[in-house]
């Protein structure tokens, strides 16, 4: 289900369209800003949600999908935590099959990974994976580890106990260069 800004409230989109929600939460962050990913809006759709607009924080249940431009997050549950007064999400805490994907800000490869929780820091931008997480970056490279820490802006990754694999490039393989 998806949620859309009204005038007197939030209003669902959909086969339910128009029904006022009352004014539960912002569905998205603070808009503009030049260039920075941190201000662009935050949207989230959710077959659920509660919580006050007073109270900084919306709670999503079930099918919960929040994006902000590239970015999408994947989860069963999430909490959306925003600035009071400027609406501004500057942090998202999710549970339950967690799935992230996107672009690196740093290196533009696409990545995704998974975990059982994730918490994403709108400001630092950072994305901290846990429980059996996995990151994958470009097509080439995994990391699995109990906990993942990535930092999207620079694309340093810290993790703890982890195992990685990183296969050679396709025309590596197909030229026959070997490792020295």
């Amino acid at each position: 289900m998806a949620y859309k800004r009204a005038a007197d409230g939030v209003t669902k989109t959909g086969k339910t369209e128009g029904k006022n929600l009352g004014d539960t939460g912002p569905t998205v962050g603070v808009q503009g800003g030049k260039g920075k990913k941190e201000n662009a809006p935050v949207h989230f759709e959710s077959k659920g949600l509660k919580g006050l607009r007073e109270k900084g924080m919306v709670e999503l249940v079930q099918d919960v999908i929040v994006t902000q431009e590239e970015m999408r997050l994947e989860a069963e549950h999430a909490q959306v935590f925003f600035d009071e007064s400027s609406h501004e999400v500057t942090k998202v805490v999710a549970e339950g099959n967690v799935k992230i994907s996107g672009v690196d800000e740093n290196s533009g490869e696409k990545f995704k990974a998974f975990g059982n929780q994730a918490v994403f820091l709108n400001k630092d931008r950072i994305v901290v994976l846990e429980g059996n997480a996995r990151l994958w970056r470009g097509e080439d490279s995994v990391i699995r580890s109990k906990k993942i820490t990535y930092e999207m802006n620079t694309g340093w990754i810290k993790a703890d106990r982890v195992a990685g694999e990183l296969a050679p490039n396709e025309k590596d393989k197909a030229s026959g260069v070997k490792d020295k």
